[in-house]
C-alpha cells in the first residue's frame, strides 16, 4: 500500500518545491514594482516647486510714450531764438540787414539777417539795466534803431550796429507807449513819434533832442496800433472806433518838421479797427492801406486820391472772415499779398482774387500779436503774445 502511494507523494513533493521556488522569486519583484508604482502615483500628486522666472515687463507701460514732434511748415525759414522771456516787440530794418527784438529780459538784440542759416547767427546785445523794452522801431534808413522802455517810458536812439550799439541820445517822453515811428529826411531832420497806449490816445512828436513838437490827440477811446507808410509821408492809427485817421507829416523847405496834420479818413467799417498796413517802400510810393476790423472784414482802400481837395479814399477791395476777425495784417511793398492772423493762425490773402491762398495754423506758440513783412514783401515775422522766439515765414508766391 505505501509503495502504491509513493509516486503520488513524490510527485506532491516536486510540486510543492517547484511552487515555492517560483513563488518566492517572484515575489520580491512583485513588491518591488507595486512599491514602484506607489511611488509614481504619490510623486504625480506632489507638486513640484515652481521655478522663479521674471515676469516680463510690458514695453508699454514701461517705456515712456515718445513725443510727437510736429514738422515744421515748408515755408518756415528761420526762427530767432535767445531771450530768456516773452517777446515784446520786434522790427525789420528797412535796408534788410538786421532783425530788432526786445524782450522782458532786459535785453535788445538786433541779429544779422545774412547770418541766419548759420548754426550760430551774429547778433549785437544792448542790455536795459532794471527796464524792458515796449517797443522798438527802425529809421527807414536803416541806421538808427529807436527803443521804449516800460518803467521809465523813455526812448533811446541807437546806431552803430556794425561794432557794438552806441546810444546817442534818451529822453523821456511822459506817457505809455503803444508803437514808435522814426521819421527820417536825414540824420538831422529825424522825427520821433509816440503813440499812447491803451486810452492815452496822444500822437506826440518829438526832435531827436528830445523836445516836444507837437500833440496830437486821435480821441478814439483807445489805441491798437499805429504805423507809418515807409516814403515817410503818411502815419495811421487804428483805434476802438470805426474810423481809421490818416495823419500826413509836413515839413519845412529846409526838411524840418513843419506840423502833423489831419490828412483824410477811412470810413466804412461797422466795428473798431484791429490793425492796419500800408503798401509802397522808400522807392514805391504809397497807394494802398490796408484794415482788419472786429466786423470780420479786411479792406483795401485807394488813397491816391486829392485828399488837400477833399476827395475821399475808396474801398477797392473786401474780404470778410468765415468767423471772427483777424487780429493783425500786413501788406507786402507791392500790393499783392495780405498777410492776416486768428489767433495763432497765418493767413496769406491773395489781392487779385481776395481768396486765402494759404493757412498755417500755430504758426507761433500762442496767440499772435504782430506780424510784419520785410522790405522785399518776401520773409514775414510772427510775434507771439508770450513765446520767446519769433518765427520767420515765407511768402508763398506761386
Amino acid at each position: 500500500m505505501l509503495d502504491a502511494m509513493l509516486p503520488v507523494i513524490l510527485l506532491l513533493i516536486l510540486l510543492y518545491v517547484g511552487y515555492t521556488l517560483v513563488y518566492k522569486t517572484d515575489e520580491p519583484k512583485k513588491e518591488r514594482k507595486i512599491h514602484e508604482d506607489t511611488q509614481e502615483v504619490k510623486e504625480k500628486h506632489v507638486e513640484k516647486p515652481k521655478k522663479h522666472v521674471a515676469k516680463r515687463k510690458n514695453p508699454v507701460e514701461t517705456t515712456a510714450p515718445k513725443k510727437q514732434i510736429q514738422a515744421e511748415h515748408p515755408l518756415l525759414v528761420h526762427v530767432l531764438k535767445g531771450h530768456t522771456s516773452a517777446i515784446t516787440a520786434c522790427a525789420f530794418s528797412p535796408n534788410g540787414r538786421f532783425i530788432a527784438t526786445a524782450s522782458t529780459d532786459r535785453t535788445v538784440r538786433l541779429t544779422l539777417r545774412e547770418s541766419l542759416k548759420s548754426k550760430n547767427p551774429t547778433f549785437k546785445t544792448i542790455n536795459l539795466p532794471y527796464d524792458y523794452a515796449t517797443a522798438c522801431s527802425f529809421s527807414s534808413d536803416g541806421k538808427t534803431l529807436g527803443v521804449v522802455t516800460a518803467d521809465g517810458c523813455k526812448v533811446s536812439l541807437y546806431s552803430k550796429f556794425k561794432t557794438k550799439p552806441e546810444c546817442i541820445t534818451t529822453f523821456p517822453v511822459e506817457h505809455n507807449v503803444l508803437s514808435l515811428l522814426l521819421n527820417d529826411i536825414g540824420e538831422e531832420w529825424m522825427t520821433t513819434l509816440t503813440i499812447g497806449k491803451d486810452d492815452n490816445t496822444e500822437i506826440k512828436c518829438w526832435n531827436t533832442s528830445g523836445h516836444l513838437l507837437q500833440t496830437v490827440n486821435v480821441n478814439q477811446i483807445q489805441n491798437y496800433h499805429g504805423v507809418q507808410s515807409l516814403d515817410n509821408r503818411f502815419i495811421a492809427v487804428a483805434a476802438y472806433t470805426p474810423e481809421v485817421k490818416i495823419f500826413e507829416i509836413q515839413r519845412a523847405k529846409d526838411g524840418s518838421f513843419s506840423k502833423l496834420n489831419k490828412a483824410m479818413g477811412l470810413q466804412g467799417h461797422t466795428s473798431g479797427v484791429t490793425d492796419i498796413a500800408f503798401d509802397g517802400s522808400d522807392f514805391k510810393p504809397v497807394n494802398h492801406i490796408v484794415t482788419s476790423s472786429k466786423d470780420g472784414s479786411i479792406r483795401v482802400w485807394d488813397i491816391n486820391v486829392r485828399y488837400k481837395l477833399q476827395e475821399d479814399p475808396k474801398c477797392i477791395k473786401q474780404f470778410q472772415a468765415p468767423s471772427g476777425y483777424y487780429s493783425t495784417v500786413d501788406i507786402t511793398p507791392d500790393g499783392k499779398w495780405i498777410a492776416m492772423t486768428q489767433g495763432s493762425a497765418l493767413y496769406f490773402l491773395k489781392v487779385a482774387t481776395m481768396q486765402i491762398c494759404c493757412e498755417i495754423q500755430n504758426a507761433q506758440d500762442d496767440d499772435i500779436t504782430r506780424i510784419q513783412f520785410d522790405a522785399t514783401g518776401i520773409e514775414i515775422f510772427v510775434q507771439g503774445t508770450t513765446s520767446r522766439i519769433i518765427k520767420v515765414y515765407h511768402l508763398p508766391i506761386e
